[in-house]
């Protein structure tokens, strides 16, 4: 499946919802799901004990980021953004910032 039919499939999934979260709802939800993720990978990590992974908190993580998605795709589609489009300009701009060698290599 490609990213596109990702989209897609996520926007008909949610046009068969009754209710619907406002915009700024909408907005609320992801910032709740990035809250989420940055816990679930404390979890992962063993908060500040380094070295004690928890197994679980990667299905969290993995969960995390599929919502965040979610509520991406959702928050796009609102505000008439060509997904796709913006993140292939994220690309090239991260490629061209590499290539100018702003990223250090390791």
């Amino acid at each position: 499946m490609d990213f596109q039919d990702l989209i897609n499939r996520t926007l008909e999934l949610n046009a068969k919802f009754k209710t619907e979260f406002s915009d700024h709802g909408r907005a609320l939800s992801l910032v709740s799901e990035v809250g989420e993720l940055a816990d679930a990978i404390v979890e992962f990590d063993g908060g500040k004990a380094k070295g004690n992974r928890n197994p679980k908190g990667k299905e969290e993580i993995a969960d995390a980021l599929a919502d965040i998605l979610y509520n991406l795709i959702v928050l796009a589609k609102h505000y008439e953004v060509d997904l796709p489009s913006e993140y292939q300009k994220v690309l090239s701009d991260v490629k061209k910032r590499f290539e100018e060698r702003e990223f250090i290599r390791k």
